[in-house]
């Protein structure tokens, strides 16, 4: 049994928990956004990921997007406490908790374009970051970056 859950740092975050339940012809993954509802992210991130579950799964999960179930720095416990399947954050906004995640904060990214600078972050989580322990009952789908 699978949770599905997204996060977003600094640069964005997906990440892969555990499931309350089989993917069922009535699975509905519940998203937590805390951002506005205007926001790129629930305009064309949610809506978007949302087709693409629906079509992998031949409509049996769907997508519920709730805003506010949270602010912004509780998001990683929402879904390691089963509140939500699936949320977004920023990193930053929890100093002191995800220090291996501020890689993309260093200068050497500075010079990078945010698609660069994300398959970097990402290649640089598969390798040295996904064991580290930060991210504890989830799994990481995606680190994305934004440019300097």
């Amino acid at each position: 049994m699978n949770k599905m859950a997204t996060l977003t740092t600094f640069s964005a975050l997906m990440l892969l928990g555990s499931l309350q339940g089989a993917a069922a012809a009535d699975t509905v993954l519940q998203v937590s956004t805390w951002a506005g509802p205007n926001h790129g992210v629930n305009t064309i991130v949610w809506p978007t990921w949302g087709k693409w579950v629906e079509e992998a799964t031949d409509g049996r999960v769907s997508v519920n997007v709730t805003h506010d179930l949270g602010p912004p720095n509780a998001q990683m416990e929402l879904v390691a406490d089963g509140v939500a399947d699936v949320t977004w954050l920023f990193h930053g906004l929890m100093p002191g908790r995800f220090e291996l995640t501020k890689l993309p904060e260093f200068p050497t990214f500075e010079d990078f374009s945010s698609e660069n600078a994300s398959v970097a972050y990402w290649r640089t989580h598969q390798e040295y970051l996904s064991d580290a322990g930060e991210h504890r009952g989830v799994e990481v789908l995606a680190r994305i970056s934004h440019g300097a």
